[in-house]
């Protein structure tokens, strides 16, 4: 080829002849075809990401010179969506959970691409694991431990009753005066990195 050729079946008539006149000819096919799959990447979200934005949009880019179709599958990849123009995935409305997304483009010569993307709902706050009301027989020091689980990750603890208690972030009660013989009701609070709460209440006797 002396220039750039598309993408096409070429049909060449090939003549020869030596120095006599003698000549004879024959039929080429040249096949031009395209084994190059779509480039395809996702822009946003992150992979990975945890987020409380059920409408979250899924951008990307794709691009070949013959691309034909875009579609996207969630969790399965059983259910194909067809992006019309391969545009972004917007309009949705994502349930709680973890999601596997992927994004498929294809072109005129059935070449593939795929990209994956894995993202988290979270909406719901942290759940305790059961509390008791715990009683100590000696005033000093009251040590409680509190437990929660998340689907993401937790951030922190807090007690609302700073005058006679401290808590960590992991979960840690624990006095911060000399208390007297009673009954202390506290508040326990704890929230995930992307600041969905939960709390429980209970007696330190």
């Amino acid at each position: 080829n002396n220039t750039v050729i598309a993408i096409a079946m070429y049909h060449l008539n090939i003549t020869v002849n030596d120095t006599v006149g003698f000549h004879t000819s024959g039929l080429l096919t040249v096949n031009v075809s395209d084994t190059t799959s779509p480039l395809l990447s996702i822009v946003l979200p992150t992979n990975g990401t945890s987020t409380t934005n059920t409408s979250l949009d899924l951008t990307y880019t794709v691009f070949d010179p013959n691309l034909d179709s875009c579609w996207y599958t969630n969790g399965s990849r059983t259910t194909n969506t067809t992006l019309g123009g391969c545009a972004n995935i917007t309009t949705i409305t994502w349930l709680e959970g973890e999601h596997t997304v992927s994004i498929w483009a294809n072109d005129t010569y059935d070449n593939i691409n795929r990209t994956d993307l894995l993202f988290t709902i979270d909406t719901i706050g942290p759940s305790f694991a059961a509390t008791t009301n715990p009683v100590f027989t000696t005033i000093a020091p009251v040590l409680y431990d509190v437990n929660a689980t998340d689907s993401t990750t937790l951030d922190c603890f807090s007690v609302n009753d700073t005058t006679n208690f401290a808590m960590n972030c992991t979960g840690h009660l624990i006095n911060n005066t000399l208390l007297t013989t009673g009954i202390y009701w506290v508040n326990i609070t704890v929230n995930d990195t992307l600041a969905n709460q939960n709390w429980t209440t209970f007696f330190v006797n």
